[in-house]
């Protein structure tokens, strides 16, 4: 079991668990010292549920040159996913032990984000203040917040909020959990002509008393 000490594979390991007579194993991957490191949270989980478990700590004394070529080599095709190399990683010290393992993978799809929704309820009372004041608010935030390391800082969440609360509230909530927004694509690729996953719902027709 992938264990990351998240919501998504705590689950999923908890009905393992209560499944399978056996001691399951977890694995994961440490970044030790650094903000992004979850393994307070995975070790917890672990012990909780007396798994028999492994974890990799990956940081700049990792031979990185070697595994990104074989990254590369078996990946088959160009990949711009930053948590791929420390998949490698915890693949590969997880087929020392087993040959399949369950993980959380996906669950953010299927949810679409969690932060993100806290962001929509924000954003509400957000859009009634005058777009002048927000525009200033957003500059703000752009001067006097340094740009974080992290994966997801501060200043980045704050602009990206700010930014997202001049599109409508769907279009939003799918901007917050990606790169681009509709405009922003469009300038970037000019012959673009779709509207993204609005232009997809809104194709979708539900009779609910066809059903």
């Amino acid at each position: 079991m992938w264990a990351s000490g998240g919501i998504d594979s705590s689950t999923i390991l908890h009905y393992a668990a209560a499944g399978s007579a056996a001691r399951l194993k977890t694995f994961s991957v440490s970044f030790a010292g650094r903000r992004c490191d979850e393994s307070p949270y995975f070790r917890e989980i672990a012990r909780i549920y007396g798994t028999d478990h492994h974890e990799f700590d990956l940081n700049p004394d990792v031979e990185l040159q070697s595994a990104i070529e074989d990254f590369a080599y078996y990946s088959d095709e160009p990949s711009a996913d930053a948590g791929a190399l420390p998949v490698w990683y915890l693949a590969r010290m997880s087929r020392r032990h087993v040959t399949v393992a369950l993980s959380g993978e996906g669950a953010d799809e299927l949810f679409g984000g969690y932060v993100t929704y806290q962001a929509d309820r924000l954003a509400r009372p957000f859009r009634l203040v005058p777009g002048a004041l927000r525009r200033l608010m957003l500059k703000g935030v752009e001067r006097c917040l340094p740009v974080s390391d992290e994966k997801i800082g501060l200043e980045y969440k704050l602009k990206r909020w700010i930014e997202g609360s001049w599109l409508h509230p769907d279009e939003a909530h799918f901007f917050w959990n990606g790169a681009f927004s509709n405009q922003q694509r469009r300038q970037i690729h000019p012959a673009e002509t779709g509207t993204g996953c609005g232009g997809w719902w809104s194709g979708w027709e539900l009779n609910p008393a066809a059903s």
